[in-house]
């Protein structure tokens, strides 16, 4: 008789139960298999789960190389300007909700110096010819966005900047660009290139976010709400990004978030706190219409996703979030710390991956 495959039959059950859960990878495998290494369990995900392989992909990294590798890496303006000297552009290439000229001209800010932009396209080359000129001379940056538009002037941007012996020490040059297959060859070999991709993850997100906040920002206000709701702010500024990545099923027309979204609901928060009737408290209908309808929605046009939004501000943005018990999914909460540290800690412990369900998907999205 053929005894062929009769060795997997009994525990087949056990092996359904298993592939039918959420998140198989996580759940304890059967039959024994629980005692292989992380890698031939991930060989085994491959094979029976591969919408899960991703996520085991990552445990196995974090586990072989360290969670550090398993994270996203996020974009440090100060150590990229170590690198770069007067002669040497700084090229960003963008992608949807990516975005650097704030945190350049915070950057900038926070270095006392002046940064002057212009936005490439049709008759620029005049002002920015003269912002090269300005800047070099007085050793002030020249950021000049979607160069994708003026590809016809970045030779002779490379020509004024690498061949200017004279150029004041603090001067620097900035591009940002779309991806386009004509950009000139010779000024990317003589640039410095990054990207700005928005992070993968809530976890990620949240670590961008607060990396780029500082302790004074933290501190601003003296009441209580400020801080849970500069992270609620936050929590709902990664969310938006993150369900871009499911497509039609996150939002029905892409919508390209950004920081500067973040930073001017941040400062509508912060001014709506200064004016507070401390008798009346805060005024939930103003901070959900402004996030829901002005500051994110604004970008908003499909009546379904405003409709989305607008329950994100009325579920998430209410007396309840200062309340212990809060959350935004099970297992996030709003932490209850006093410095930037304390909160990249406690960004830190949350989950690698993160399910659809965070996001008001389904489990299968």
């Amino acid at each position: 008789p053929d005894y062929s495959f009769t060795c997997i039959v009994p525990p087949l059950q056990g092996w359904k139960n298993w592939f039918d859960t959420d998140a198989p990878e996580e759940s304890p495998f059967p039959d024994g298999y629980d005692k292989l290494s992380t890698f031939h369990q991930l060989l085994l995900v491959r094979s029976w789960c591969p919408d899960r392989c991703i996520p085991m992909a990552k445990r196995y990294v974090a586990e072989a190389m360290g969670v550090a590798y398993a994270d996203g890496v996020i974009t440090n303006l100060e150590e990229m300007l170590e690198e770069a000297d007067p002669r040497c552009p700084m090229i960003c290439f963008l992608s949807m909700g990516s975005d650097p000229t704030d945190n350049i001209e915070r950057l900038a800010k926070k270095l006392n110096l002046k940064c002057g932009a212009i936005s490439m396209g049709q008759g620029q080359e005049v002002h920015a010819r003269r912002l090269l000129s300005v800047s070099m001379q007085e050793g002030r940056w020249a950021l000049l966005q979607n160069c994708h538009l003026g590809l016809n002037f970045m030779d002779e941007l490379l020509d004024t900047v690498a061949n200017n012996e004279s150029s004041n020490e603090a001067f620097r040059c900035w591009l940002t660009t779309e991806g386009n297959n004509n950009f000139p060859i010779n000024l990317l070999q003589s640039s410095i290139k990054f990207t700005y991709d928005p992070p993968m993850g809530i976890r990620a997100g949240l670590r961008r976010t607060y990396a780029l906040l500082t302790q004074d920002q933290l501190e601003i206000s003296n009441l209580p709400q400020w801080r849970p709701m500069l992270y609620g702010v936050a929590f709902l500024h990664t969310t938006v990004q993150e369900r871009r990545k499911f497509g039609p099923i996150g939002w029905n027309i892409p919508y390209e978030f950004n920081q500067s979204d973040f930073s001017a609901t941040v400062q509508f928060i912060q001014n709506h706190l200064d004016e507070v009737d401390v008798k009346k408290g805060i005024s939930w209908p103003t901070v959900r219409y402004m996030i829901g309808e002005v500051q994110y929605g604004g970008r908003v046009t499909d009546d379904y996703d405003k409709r989305l939004l607008n329950t994100y501000a009325k579920v998430w943005f209410s007396e309840a979030m200062f309340a212990d018990t809060f959350e935004f999914f099970r297992g996030y909460r709003i932490p209850k710390c006093r410095t930037l540290d304390e909160y990249q800690a406690n960004i830190d412990g949350l989950p690698l991956v993160d399910s659809p369900e965070c996001f008001g998907l389904h489990s299968n999205a």
